[in-house]
């Protein structure tokens, strides 16, 4: 989503972007963690009330992708191959963790089992795109500047 946005700039204020979007999916979060039971007895007349904790189980991971979204684009808007290719692979094989993942929450907690697979797996995707954003790449790959806890790349 991101991607084309920090194509088109040579400096990215990495840092102050990930401020706004907690900033704005911890907003999001909390409504919906706090509005599940309404929520869900609004739109289904009190059918899937007790869907509330997988509901917030979604919303927790609507946090964590967002997160992801923007260091996934950022890494393929911004960094060179070596971090695409680490990224690839990491993501390749969050497939294969997610799958034994979904089959041991669901054979032993059914459909909330799925929720919490989801968002185990989501969780390590974004520690692994932090982990791939925050390497110290060469010199030749990217040019970091400043001190921020987050690269700023030229």
């Amino acid at each position: 989503v991101w991607v084309p946005e920090f194509g088109r700039h040579k400096k990215v204020m990495f840092k102050k972007i990930n401020i706004g979007v907690a900033v704005v999916s911890f907003f999001i979060f909390a409504v919906v963690y706090i509005g599940a039971y309404p929520i869900l007895d609004f739109l289904y007349d009190g059918k899937y009330n007790n869907g509330v904790l997988l509901l917030r189980l979604f919303a927790l991971v609507g946090v964590l992708r967002m997160f992801y979204s923007l260091n996934s684009s950022y890494i393929i808007g911004k960094m060179g191959k070596k971090p695409i290719r680490l990224h690839f692979f990491f993501s390749l094989g969050s497939v294969l963790v997610y799958c034994l993942l979904l089959y041991f929450f669901l054979s032993n907690f059914g459909v909330i089992g799925a929720g919490w697979a989801l968002l185990i797996i989501t969780a390590l995707r974004l520690a692994s795109s932090y982990y791939v954003v925050m390497k110290k790449w060469p010199k030749k790959e990217i040019k970091i500047e400043g001190g921020d806890d987050f690269p700023v790349l030229e």
